[in-house]
This record gives C-alpha cells, sequence and structure tokens, in this order.
C-alpha cells in the first residue's frame, strides 16, 4: 500500500466520523466507484426513528464477482451507542438493500456526540 492510501486509511478510521474524510476513502480503496452526489435521507421507516437520524448513500460499486452494493453512512440518535444496538442497525441496512435490490453495503455507524464509529460490511 503507497504511503498516500496508508494516510487516508489512518486519518479516516483513527479518528472521528467525518463524511468528507469517508468520501475520499470510499474513492481511494474501491475500484472505480459511482460517487453519489450528497444525499442526506431524513425519512427513516418508523420502526427505526427512534435509533437512526439519517444516513447518506455515499457510492454505489459492482464488485469483480457483479455484486451490487451500496456505500452509506448512518447518523446514530444522539442518545444511541454505536456499540449497542447491532440487531436494529443490521435490520436497518437489511431493509436498505433489499428495497434497492442490491447484494452487500459498506456501513459507518456514527454518532454526532460520540468520538468512536464502527464500519462495516453487511450482506444479505
Amino acid at each position: 500500500m503507497s504511503i498516500a492510501k496508508q494516510k487516508i486509511l489512518e486519518e479516516t478510521l483513527k479518528n472521528k466520523f467525518d463524511i468528507e474524510k469517508f468520501k475520499r476513502f470510499t474513492r481511494e480503496f474501491f475500484n472505480e466507484p459511482e460517487m453519489i452526489q450528497e444525499n442526506r435521507r431524513t425519512g427513516i421507516w418508523r420502526e427505526y426513528e427512534e435509533h437512526v437520524a439519517a444516513y447518506y448513500r455515499v457510492a454505489r460499486y459492482t464488485d469483480c464477482d457483479e455484486n451490487k452494493m451500496i456505500v452509506l453512512a448512518v447518523e446514530l440518535k444522539k442518545d444511541k451507542s454505536v456499540e449497542r444496538a447491532r440487531s436494529m442497525q443490521r435490520n436497518f441496512i437489511s431493509r436498505v438493500l433489499d428495497e434497492n435490490n442490491l447484494e452487500a453495503a459498506i456501513v459507518a455507524f456514527y454518532s454526532q456526540n460520540e468520538p468512536n464509529w464502527r464500519l462495516s460490511f453487511v450482506r444479505l
């Protein structure tokens, strides 16, 4: 890995979540992702609105096996920990995948009030 890529990786993963750094990470580490204009979605399904504040569709990506994926950033509610409610988070992403006919997602789960965030791979 080049020094430049290593720097991007460290800046992204070792700091509080930053959407611009996450976009740069996506552009560098995925082979030709289709970047999506910042599309913050706040219309959250009723069963998740207690936990999810909004989510961003960052990029679409098709891997070498033709699996369609999406890169997302999910902002959790302020009083909800990134480390808790993992099954709810997985179910939320499953619904996004199902409704968009996608096989998998790379997802950054973060909260505005917490320095820690998590990068997850979710596959149906």
